[in-house]
């Protein structure tokens, strides 16, 4: 290979921005110098800590997570908006780093802390870029709801900003109008004084903590299987038991219960199966696997059967 060349010093981390139709370049230099023909175009260079060369082993860095947050606004940028920098060869002197654009700054130092506060990762860099891209969309509308909002709520990242509405939906919003697998009954309303207006069960101590679901949309059955636990604490003298939603996902109807159920089903499985195990014997798994239902656990709660209310029936119902 003929001059002239790029050259990269030991310790240094180069992304280059191919010409248009072609992939990028992500070359990561572990130790010792790296000579490139210069029609790699645009190089844009960082200084990370590195081992030095002859180091016996090379570790990654302290987040790789970390390295691609710095090198993601250059390898998104516009061709003509990355810095074109060039070295006169071999020997020459050091290539200095070009600084991602301040308008970028703020919103990758949020989104790494996003990924650090809620355990976050993805599966390679084109999932990382998306979702920083759906990320920064979504403090825009944060700060564009909080603008207009008069003070009775507080918007901001949550474990749910790097999903669009789409996908946040068909994880965790329940679903509604399905006629019930079980006949509606009217409710019988006990005749006697009428129950306060407002009552946290919470204070009682007949709820269990809250619970995360995580990336399955099983919300239907951690639904059923709360309603459970807190009717069971009222039957069962005041004894609370957190039960197994993976009993449901794995031992219900559904094949794949991750992609949406219904309430109604999560009871018929119960009742089928004489009831649920416990969360501590049979734990949460974040998948559905229908293969390998476990019902001949211990039961630590059971039901007798269920109802479906009415919708206007649940919307008049006095407190409880």
């Amino acid at each position: 290979i003929q001059p002239p060349y790029l050259h990269l010093p030991a310790g240094k981390v180069s992304a280059h921005r191919p010409p248009q139709h072609t992939q990028h370049f992500l070359l990561l230099r572990w130790g010792g110098a790296l000579h490139l023909p210069s029609p790699f175009p645009n190089p844009v260079l960082y200084i990370w800590p590195f081992p030095a060369p002859g180091s016996p082993f090379c570790p990654l860095p302290p987040s790789l997570m970390d390295l691609l947050a710095l090198l993601l606004p250059c390898l998104l940028a516009p061709l003509g908006g990355v810095a074109t920098m060039a070295s006169p060869g071999p020997g020459g002197q050091d290539l200095q780093p070009n600084p991602p654009p301040a308008t970028r700054l703020e919103p990758m130092e949020k989104f790494k802390e996003f990924q650090i506060r809620y355990n976050k990762s993805y599966e390679d860099r084109a999932e990382h870029a998306r979702r920083f891209e759906i990320f920064i969309q979504n403090l825009a509308r944060a700060k564009k709801l909080q603008e207009e909002d008069m003070g009775t709520a507080e918007y901001g990242v949550t474990p749910f900003s790097d999903l669009l509405e789409d996908e946040f939906l068909s994880l965790y919003a329940p679903r509604f109008g399905m006629p019930s697998s079980w006949p509606n009954q009217a409710a019988k309303v006990p005749e006697g004084p009428l129950l306060r207006q407002t009552c946290d069960w919470r204070k009682i101590g007949a709820v269990t903590p809250v619970k995360n679901q995580r990336s399955c949309g099983s919300c239907w059955a951690f639904a059923a299987v709360g309603n459970v636990e807190s009717t069971w604490y009222l039957r069962a003298g005041n004894r609370l038991v957190s039960l197994s939603e993976q009993e449901v996902l794995d031992c219900g109807r559904c094949r794949d219960g991750c992609k949406g159920g219904y309430a109604e089903d999560a009871f018929i499985t119960m009742r089928f199966n004489r009831g649920l195990a416990s969360e501590k014997d049979y734990p949460y798994k974040v998948r559905a696997r229908p293969n390998r239902c476990q019902a001949n656990k211990t039961r630590a709660a059971w039901i007798h059967g269920f109802i479906t209310l009415p919708k206007d029936e649940m919307c008049e119902s006095p407190g409880c």
